[in-house]
């Protein structure tokens, strides 16, 4: 079977949407992610692949809670890291 730590989202036009980022963020970097514990008070730095549609309100908000500073690379750079 699948892990339970894989997050698998669709949106229907098969794009990444608000709430898939959100669901992403929590998985990966929230309070309770292995990552947070790992890091304790530190804060967190995600990198994303040029991909900022997804960046609003709710999404800024939910990273200032919980220590996450997003940083969006330009399209397709994160291939060359």
């Amino acid at each position: 079977g699948v892990p339970e730590n894989i997050l698998f989202g669709k949106f229907h036009n098969g794009w990444n949407n608000e709430k898939i980022a959100i669901k992403y963020l929590d998985q990966n970097f929230g309070p309770t992610s292995q990552s947070a514990v790992k890091v304790g008070e530190e804060y967190q730095l995600p990198l994303f692949n040029g991909q900022n549609s997804h960046v609003n309100y709710q999404f800024l908000d939910y990273c200032t809670r919980y220590k996450i500073v997003p940083y969006c690379l330009l399209p397709h750079m994160i291939y060359c890291l």
